[in-house]
C-alpha cells in the first residue's frame, strides 16, 4: 500500500471516529441579546416541539418566551436552547409559487406531450392533413399548455401569507482546535470547539 493511500485512509477512519454532534444535544450562544417584544421560534433540547412567542426578556444565560400556543410564559436557560429563530414578518411567495409551478408544468407537459404523440393518420383516407409535426411540437405544446397551468396554480399557493424566520446571530468560538497525533497503527485527527 502506497504512503499516500495509507494516510487517506487513517485520516478518513480518525474522521469517522469522532463522535458525531446531534443538533438536539448542541446548545446555543446568542452574539447579541435579542430584544423584548421580538417575535422568536425557539428549538429547546428537551421539548420536541418549537416554542413559538414572544420574547419577554433575555440574558446571558436565560430566555424568557410568552408562548403563542397557550399564551403561558416559558423560561429557558441557554444551555436548553438548540436553535432560536427570528421572525422576518408574514409574506407571500407568488413569485416563487409561479416559477415553481411554471418549471414543474413545463417539465410534466414536455414529457406528456413527448409520450403521447401518434404517427398522424395519412391525408389519403379523406381526413384533415395538418402535416406531420412530431414529438417535439407534441412536448413544445404540451409544456407550454402545462406550463401555463402551472403558472397560475403556483401564483394561487403562492398568495397565502406565510411567516418568514431567519436564524439568530450565534456568537462566535472563542477557541477552535484541531490535532494530529499518532495511534495505533496511523494517525489520529482530534476537532474541538470551544464556545
Amino acid at each position: 500500500m502506497s504512503p499516500r493511500v495509507f494516510v487517506i485512509q487513517s485520516v478518513i477512519v480518525a474522521l469517522t471516529a469522532l463522535p458525531a454532534s446531534s443538533p438536539a444535544q448542541s446548545t446555543t450562544s446568542l452574539a447579541t441579546p435579542i430584544a423584548a417584544g421580538t417575535r422568536v421560534r425557539v428549538a429547546t433540547v428537551q421539548l420536541g416541539d418549537a416554542i413559538t412567542g414572544v420574547v419577554v426578556s433575555h440574558s446571558a444565560d436565560s430566555l424568557v418566551v410568552k408562548s403563542d400556543k397557550d399564551s403561558s410564559t416559558v423560561a429557558l436557560a441557554s444551555a436548553q436552547v438548540a436553535r432560536v429563530d427570528v421572525s422576518r414578518g408574514r409574506h407571500t411567495q407568488r413569485r416563487k409559487g409561479a416559477t415553481i409551478g411554471f418549471l414543474s408544468g413545463t417539465g410534466i407537459g414536455a414529457l406528456v406531450g413527448y409520450a403521447t404523440y401518434k404517427e398522424p393518420a395519412s391525408c389519403a383516407d379523406g381526413g384533415p392533413c395538418f402535416g406531420p409535426f412530431g414529438p417535439g411540437f407534441e412536448a413544445a405544446a404540451g409544456a407550454a399548455m402545462l406550463g401555463a397551468v402551472g403558472v397560475l396554480v403556483g401564483t394561487v399557493v403562492g398568495s397565502f401569507e406565510r411567516e418568514q424566520w431567519r436564524p439568530a446571530p450565534r456568537s462566535l468560538p472563542r477557541d477552535a482546535r484541531i490535532d494530529v497525533a499518532p495511534a495505533h497503527g496511523g494517525i489520529a485527527l482530534t476537532a474541538s470547539i470551544t464556545f
